[in-house]
């Protein structure tokens, strides 16, 4: 028996569809992950990526809203185990 999916969860579906149509499935070789999820602010749909210079390159072809959720562009910001103790005080 196939699932039925919620008006929401449907809506969520035809969203990441669309935009997986719109924006692509990669940007300068890095997978774009899509998800949809709410807040105080109501719908949003997030697309993230593995680099800063990705997320740069797909912010300019991302709207701020799409098919009726607020839109975010996100990069995972990978820590390298030199750089875990770094601190930094300004003491002016």
């Amino acid at each position: 028996m196939a699932k039925r999916y919620t008006g929401q969860e449907l809506k969520a579906r035809q969203a990441i569809a669309s935009a997986k149509k719109e924006f692509g499935l990669s940007v300068l070789g890095n997978k774009i992950n899509y998800r949809i999820g709410t807040d105080d602010g109501g719908g949003y749909l997030e697309l993230f990526v593995e680099t800063p210079e990705a997320a740069e390159e797909l912010r300019p072809k991302v709207p701020m809203r799409f098919a009726g959720y607020r839109t975010c562009v996100s990069f995972y910001n990978i820590i390298l185990e030199e750089d875990k103790n770094f601190s930094y005080t300004d003491d002016e």
